[in-house]
């Protein structure tokens, strides 16, 4: 199970070393830079898009049927990388559209910025590196390539699921208490009316 701890320190520094480059642009007046802001958000996402595309397009002219056993469950190779081929254009599209909303509604410029760097890294980087790999430059690549998406860190899914079973061990006993209250709230009423 992979986590957010084992992402690569390169994509955790590049976002840090953008804002850092780019505090001294003024994006909320020079229209020069916000324009080629723009630009470059959309030809970073046309890449991307295009990328994922041409990937899908090659896993889907493979058709790769060997299999592999991931979690207790059997998966060709096919499906497995179909399923990611197609999230990375969906995820492309989908950034895309809310750092869209982003910048023209509130008319944020860091979005641009970051979401066009973390597009392209994902090609240095994930499922989308692994299918460049394996489809493009017909290398052999293990399988499953990782978690779909963003994960717990570890310690945090451990409390999470701690709290999970304290909630399920908490539930009979809330129920119990539920019905002796419930209990004696119906005898205090038989007594009121008797009264």
């Amino acid at each position: 199970v992979g986590t957010m701890a084992s992402q690569s320190p390169v994509k955790s520094l590049v976002p840090l070393g953008i804002i850092y480059l780019l505090r001294g642009v003024d994006f909320t007046t020079d229209e020069t830079a916000i324009f080629y802001l723009r630009a470059g958000f959309f030809l970073a996402h046309a890449i991307t898009l295009a990328l994922g595309l041409y990937l899908w397009s090659l896993v889907k002219s493979k058709k790769d049927m060997r299999t592999f056993t991931a979690d207790g469950k059997e998966e060709t190779f096919h499906d497995h990388d179909a399923r990611h081929a197609q999230q990375v254009s969906s995820n492309a599209v989908i950034t895309c559209l809310v750092a869209c909303f982003l910048h023209f509604k509130w008319a944020y410029w860091q979005p641009l910025a970051l979401i066009s760097a973390q597009a392209l890294l994902g090609f240095v980087d994930g499922p989308a590196n692994k299918l460049l790999r394996a489809h493009a430059l017909g290398r052999e690549v293990e399988r499953p390539f990782g978690p779909d998406g963003p994960q717990l860190p570890a310690w945090l899914d451990a409390k999470k699921k701690e709290l999970e079973e304290k909630k399920a061990d908490a539930a009979p006993t809330a129920s119990k208490e539920g019905a002796k209250s419930s209990g004696s709230n119906k005898k205090s009423a038989k007594s009121k009316k008797a009264e």
